[in-house]
């Protein structure tokens, strides 16, 4: 995601094509361990096989901030001790459920708009069993069908394996009832607080907990089929956890 407040961040080329970053944020291209180009304007692209330094405005007062084009830099990173022995790491924010406990922030930032709205979710949590649990929460309100394209239909249903050369035959108002069956939108889904899902995934089982991505990005995929209903306009991702088998 974007860079947070009181960040300085380095971002490469596998995080996107460009930081994202707000305008005034300073940040330096680094291409051949040397400072190509210094910017306020934010949004940097990141050139390949270089890597952009962000800072944000509160952090601007440090060496950094004097390097100057052609200045020599050198990235040097590395894993915490605790975690060098980890085949996989994952973050998520925040935390939802810790030794079996729903974490105490949820609590403390009930007030802030992203804690408390009813929002479409997604969490991973590991279960008393020690198995991993996946979950998505849906978030289905009143919905415009008028504003819903013909094409827009057709890729909604495709995504759940209906044959789209029969789904191009159909009539406009036979699409907009099957959508209306498929997701069973008289029983309007209006998704979860944190805190209401941390204790949906502890009645589940779950003992520990991290929230995950939330929005239209909500998707989950069995065998090729979306399952859960995301909606008509399914974003694009970059993101994804996928679980085969060995």
């Amino acid at each position: 995601m974007p860079q947070k407040k009181k960040y300085i961040t380095v971002y490469t080329i596998t995080y996107h094509k460009s930081t994202l970053s707000t305008p005034g944020t300073l940040e330096l291209t680094v291409t051949n361990n040397k400072i190509v180009k210094i910017s306020n304007k934010g949004n940097s692209d990141i050139p390949e096989n270089s890597f952009v330094i962000s800072i944000e405005k509160s952090k601007s007062k440090n060496n950094l901030s004097k390097a100057k084009l052609g200045s020599e830099v050198t990235l040097d990173y590395g894993l915490p001790s605790y975690l060098t022995q980890s085949n996989f790491i994952m973050s998520g924010d925040p935390i939802l459920i810790s030794e079996n406990k729903i974490s105490e922030k949820l609590e403390q930032n009930s007030n802030k708009e992203f804690y408390n709205r009813q929002y479409s979710r997604s969490a991973i949590c590991k279960l008393k069993n020690g198995n991993i649990g996946l979950f998505a929460v849906d978030n289905i309100q009143n919905q415009d069908f008028k504003k819903i394209t013909v094409r827009e239909l057709v890729h909604f249903f495709s995504s759940k394996g209906y044959n789209r050369d029969k789904l191009l035959s159909m009539k406009l108002q036979e699409l907009y009832l099957l959508y209306y069956k498929l997701n069973n939108l008289e029983k309007k889904t209006l998704g979860l607080s944190l805190k209401d899902l941390a204790s949906a995934l502890k009645q589940q089982g779950c003992t520990e907990a991290i929230n995950l991505d939330g929005g239209s990005s909500t998707t989950l995929v069995f065998k090729g089929k979306v399952i859960n209903n995301p909606g008509i306009n399914l974003p694009e991702v970059s993101d994804a956890i996928i679980v085969r088998k060995k």
